[in-house]
């Protein structure tokens, strides 16, 4: 499945802060820290790649792999 970029980029906008209030939730860091290293990160690089995939996935398990990206970095 494909989507125009336009409509990427705006499914983008909706699914970031949804994967954002999950690793929020670990408490871990500031919200302005985490926003910054998330969209600093590799995975969000492979996120925001729609021929990765990862898009597909709903913001709880994206924040997992997230989570696991990070401990394994």
């Amino acid at each position: 499945m494909t989507m125009e970029s336009k409509d990427f980029s705006i499914f983008l906008t909706q699914l970031v802060p949804q994967i954002l209030e999950r690793l929020m939730q670990d408490g871990t860091m500031s919200a302005h820290q985490l926003i910054h290293k998330f969209y600093q990160s590799c995975f969000y690089a492979q996120l925001a790649d729609q021929s990765s995939g990862l898009w597909q996935y709903s913001p709880l398990i994206l924040a997992q792999m997230y989570r696991e990206a990070e401990k394994n970095r």
